[in-house]
């Protein structure tokens, strides 16, 4: 089958380990509880919980709001659009929210619906409107932004450094399926030519060494971007196009990358070159994924094939997965997990971390002080952050269960997931737990748990981003 499209909406399965007890009736039950007559959410309760980047309490409220005005009810709906990564209703509800005469709407929040309009504009490779975008905020907003305005102006920046870029497109000719190599890389070819490079969904732009781009032939733009590393340091990059990239059965054109230094993609500490990373535009080009705990990455040329996996939501630099926290149990049965929270997930790495905010909701669980140290690594170097060791954590997803290996820690959610090693659980059923251990091996339990992998708690927010 043949798909050509240039949308960027991405679906991510999580196929998962065996899954332990669970309850069929659970969900039916749980959505029951969920429906039971509430009163009325305000314009002011749902910008709390988009100010919290609360985004699945938010999407559960909004058809229960009472007494919004219609610039407000467009606002809401079009930021909910964008966070759903339904990017083709995003445009026209924002524009008409913050034109409206008379707007119930604060200054804040025109902001907000402003830069959400920007990013929505990159996201589908109109960076030209974006720039634009980016530009009308500062002018507006600048004066009273702060610190944030620097980072406006990077984007607008990066924007305007790809304005003639024609958008990004991908041909998918059929299904097919690649397997990770023991760098981390998946097979793919530019001129002809067999190369290999990391698929990163926590990664905002896609990212080369000087000496890949060479070998790849990318072709240079003018200027230079200042980009940002989990490591915590920051480095110079220009911008490049890679003109045709095929992975698999998927042809996609238009590509582009930003070329540093190799030395900037070096972590001395582990002796470890990366040579190229594609990020989130390549990963949503694909568009349904599905990565298994073999290494074997799937994609599927049928974009309308329905098949269960993990609720996804659009974060400001990476993709999110809504995981529950508390276990629901029932006698001897686990019928799922309760009290979801977002996750970023990055599949380009090798450990999970979970950030102050999960420590904030679960300070009975670690006393004292952070008694060790987190090392995030990647562009940038190594940065070292206060931790605490998590043992046998419990996280659930709504449908599937299994284990990921890797991540940074974030900024707008409760932790950062990396890559899953997963198998197919029981369809349809509410969820199963797994369990992170902390610097050592460990093996399945009766539960479902279906890897080891090493978690910490960070002591405060760190890393960095690539870009956002």
């Amino acid at each position: 089958m043949l798909r050509l499209t240039s949308a960027v909406v991405v679906s991510i399965l999580l196929v998962t380990g065996a899954a332990g007890s669970v309850e069929d009736g659970y969900a039916d039950r749980l959505n029951a509880d969920r429906s039971e007559a509430r009163p009325g959410v305000t314009a002011s309760q749902l910008q709390e919980l988009l100010t919290a980047n609360n985004y699945i309490d938010f999407a559960r409220e909004l058809p229960r709001a009472v007494g919004l005005t219609a610039d407000q009810t467009k606002y809401f709906r079009g930021t909910l659009a964008y966070r759903e990564g339904r990017f083709g209703e995003v445009v026209d509800p924002l524009v008409d929210a913050v034109r409206a005469r008379d707007s119930a709407l604060t200054a804040t929040q025109k902001e907000n619906a402003f830069e959400i309009l920007a990013q929505t504009e990159a996201k589908t490779f109109q960076y030209g409107s974006s720039a634009k975008m980016y530009g009308d905020i500062e002018a507006i907003y600048g004066a009273q932004m702060g610190d944030g305005l620097r980072e406006i102006q990077e984007k607008q920046h990066v924007a305007a450094l790809l304005e003639r870029v024609p958008a990004e497109t991908v041909r998918i000719f059929g299904d097919f399926a690649v397997r990770r190599d023991t760098e981390g890389g998946y097979p793919m070819r530019v001129g002809g030519k067999d190369f290999s490079a990391q698929l990163d969904t926590g990664a905002s732009i896609s990212l080369v060494s000087e000496s890949t781009a060479k070998r790849w032939r990318v072709k240079l733009l003018a200027g230079e971007a200042t980009l940002h590393g989990y490591g915590g340091g920051s480095f110079a990059a220009r911008p490049g196009v890679v003109e045709e990239l095929q992975i698999g059965k998927a042809e996609l054109h238009h590509v582009v990358v930003f070329v540093t230094a190799d030395a900037n993609l070096y972590i001395a500490e582990i002796k470890r070159q990366t040579r190229a990373v594609l990020g989130y535009p390549v990963a949503a080009a694909l568009g349904q994924l599905t990565f298994a705990r073999d290494g074997t990455l799937s994609v599927s040329a049928d974009a309308a094939e329905s098949r269960k996996g993990a609720p996804m939501w659009v974060g400001d630099g990476s993709l999110l997965v809504a995981l529950g926290t508390e276990p629901v149990i029932e006698g001897d049965k686990l019928l799922g997990g309760t009290k979801e929270r977002l996750f970023e997930l990055d599949t380009g790495s090798g450990n999970s971390y979970l950030t102050d905010r999960y420590l904030n909701e679960n300070r009975g669980l670690f006393k004292g002080d952070p008694p060790a140290l987190a090392r995030l690594a990647g562009a940038g170097g190594i940065h070292e952050i206060p931790a605490y060791q998590a043992r046998k954590l419990p996280l659930f997803f709504w449908c599937y269960a299994g284990t990921v290996l890797r991540a940074g820690c974030a900024d707008a959610a409760a932790g950062r997931r990396g890559r899953e090693l997963l198998r197919r659980g029981r369809a349809g059923c509410a969820a199963a737990v797994f369990e992170l251990y902390a610097g050592f091996p460990g093996d399945a339990d009766e539960r479902g748990a279906v890897e080891s992998a090493s978690s910490s708690v960070c002591g405060r927010r760190g890393g960095g981003r690539l870009h956002r």
